[in-house]
């Protein structure tokens, strides 16, 4: 386990901020340099969906097969997704902030352009998945409400249905032209 916390850290008006988002380590030289991932590999909102509704971290890829395996989970209906999924990068990105910020029992009323919901009734919106939106709101990346926003829509769409028939499990390998395909479900 690397630990980088002190050394990727800068404050900006009293808000601790990473110095980059992403790192890549050279294993055979042990250089240590900043590095984008543009492909998230497939199903990227299934797996995504299952973090947010508080499962696990789970290894994904097999490196001695080459083959990335989405283990089977089921869910229960997440019956605040539609409400979600049509709110703008900011107002998402605010109310978890405030949410994150403030006591979510203590009756205040947000101060953004919400329809008239009671703050008792959006702390209920978001309370059964708040920990896992984010631990540091003010500081995710640009396109983090977008990808909540996909996960809401994601569930919207599959409410409880299962995307794992049988308790299969969606494997994919990459073809010879570096692209993600879906090959079985595991027995």
């Amino acid at each position: 386990m690397i630990y980088f916390v002190e050394l990727n850290d800068v404050v900006k008006k009293n808000v601790h901020w990473p110095v980059i988002y992403g790192i890549a380590v050279n294993v055979k030289t042990g250089e240590i340099f900043h590095a984008t991932f543009p492909d998230k590999g497939p199903d990227e909102v299934i797996r995504s969906a299952r973090n947010f509704l508080g499962g696990s971290v789970m290894s994904i890829y097999d490196a001695k097969v080459e083959q990335l395996q989405i283990e089977p989970y089921e869910w229960t209906p997440f019956p605040a997704a539609p409400f979600w999924f049509q709110q703008s990068d900011q107002v998402i990105l605010q109310v978890l902030q405030h949410l994150l910020v403030r006591n979510c029992s203590n009756g205040e009323n947000l101060d953004i352009s919400l329809p008239s919901l009671s703050l008792y009734t959006q702390c209920s919106l978001f309370s059964t998945s708040l920990q896992n939106f984010s631990t540091s709101p003010l500081v995710e990346p640009p396109d983090f409400a977008k990808h909540m926003r996909s996960i809401f829509q994601f569930l919207n769409r599959h409410p409880k249905e299962s995307l794992f028939p049988t308790g299969r499990s969606r494997i994919y390998k990459k073809t010879a032209d570096g692209l993600w395909e879906r090959i079985d479900y595991a027995a």
